[in-house]
């Protein structure tokens, strides 16, 4: 075998043991498609739990959206400049299937905002997501450049450590089922979020 041989062989090797482990990843990933099924089959579930939810925070003319905000705006700001947040909102789709794919993925399409910053994050939404302490939530790749997550050539999100979900008030029934369903993802109520901001 040539040197030239040798080389080729030697570059295929390593061009399949990248397309092993990209295709690895891939499997691993989850579609929006099937977040929405996951969705629709959680609120199907829960759907007895999700309206008596709905209709008590309505006789305590309590806005489900802004839950989040007022348990936020409690705590100081000092202390909020230390996380990033995005709000969940997706117009035209529904938020609880973002979430679960945001979650599932661990990829995000869109950006964080500041607190005390021009951009804050949006938080009336029935779902922020928070990075960790004092740390940027996009991962990067070895060169520097935050890492893309694709699925059959489809653009899923950048990459991301979530630090914390937090749920808003609308969806508390859910909890604790989607803390057995995603055990790696630390998912906290809105009332909880003093707890994880310190």
């Amino acid at each position: 075998m040539s040197d030239n041989d040798f080389l080729k062989n030697i570059r295929l090797k390593i061009k399949e043991k990248k397309d092993t482990k990209e295709n690895l990843q891939e499997k691993s990933l989850v579609s929006f498609l099937d977040s929405l099924k996951e969705a629709e089959e959680l609120e199907k579930k829960y759907e007895k739990d999700l309206d008596e939810q709905l209709e008590k925070l309505n006789e305590d003319s309590i806005v489900p959206e802004e839950a989040i905000k007022y348990f936020i705006g409690k705590i100081p700001l000092e202390i909020k400049k230390k996380y990033l947040a995005h709000g969940v909102v997706h117009r035209g789709r529904d938020p609880l299937s973002a979430t679960l794919n945001i979650m599932a993925n661990k990829s995000l399409k869109g950006t964080f905002g500041e607190y005390g910053s021009m951009f804050v994050p949006w938080d009336e939404a029935d779902f922020l997501i928070v990075s960790k302490r004092d740390q940027n939530p996009f991962v990067l790749d070895d060169k520097g450049k935050v890492q893309k997550v694709n699925l059959n050539n489809e653009f899923l999100g950048h990459k991301i450590d979530i630090g914390a979900i937090v749920i808003n008030t609308r969806y508390y029934p859910l909890v604790e089922e989607l803390k057995k369903r995603y055990p790696d993802v630390n998912i906290i109520k809105a009332n909880q979020v003093a707890e994880y901001f310190k």
